[in-house]
């Protein structure tokens, strides 16, 4: 991700989050309050705030620091946090190992979108469909209550471990999976 000060913001396995800015590394961890040093999920904001997703919780950073954590005991579904996504204009979203939850004020609720199979879902990210929700079965868009079918085994996405989604500039979503 890049940092509100253009300085690249790295997510690390096992090292935390580094920061680099003019040939100089910075590196915080759970020394510095990160709930681990495995991240696997980082967001970016424009005033200077990093969200990282560890395996240990979800950390709020602010001018290299952390801030404030957040774990299940916070609302989250559970403290394997796997993604970060801005609901651009809207909650900040988060997917953990056991489902997705969105930001109300300081803590997370708990959000059941995605399929009828009633798996845990991992929100993807804000399309101009609407949000982009993936689970063991397909992909799917979630906009006013409304979730329908995007892609599924049958279109020849394989098992539909979907990992990311982007937009293209002409509106066409690309979905990429693991396979």
């Amino acid at each position: 991700a890049v940092g509100a000060a253009g300085e690249l913001v790295v997510a690390t396995e096992g090292g935390g989050v580094c920061f680099v800015a003019h040939r100089e590394v910075q590196c915080i961890g759970t020394q510095s309050g990160l709930p681990s040093d495995n991240v696997s999920s980082l967001r970016a904001e424009p005033d200077g705030t990093v969200w990282a997703g560890t395996d240990g919780g979800l950390a709020l950073l602010r001018r290299r620091s952390v801030v404030r954590t957040y774990t299940a005991a916070n609302g989250l579904p559970s403290s394997d946090v796997v993604r970060v996504v801005d609901g651009a204009h809207g909650p900040l979203w988060v997917s953990t190992s056991a489902g997705s939850a969105r930001m109300v004020g300081d803590r997370f609720v708990a959000d059941r979108v995605g399929g009828p199979g009633g798996a845990p879902v991992m929100v993807l990210g804000l399309t101009s469909l609407g949000l982009v929700v993936a689970d063991s079965v397909g992909v799917y868009v979630s906009e006013n209550g409304q979730v329908r079918l995007l892609a599924g085994p049958v279109d020849q996405i394989g098992s539909v471990a979907a990992r990311d989604v982007a937009e293209g500039p002409a509106g066409m979503i690309w979905i990429a999976t693991y396979k």
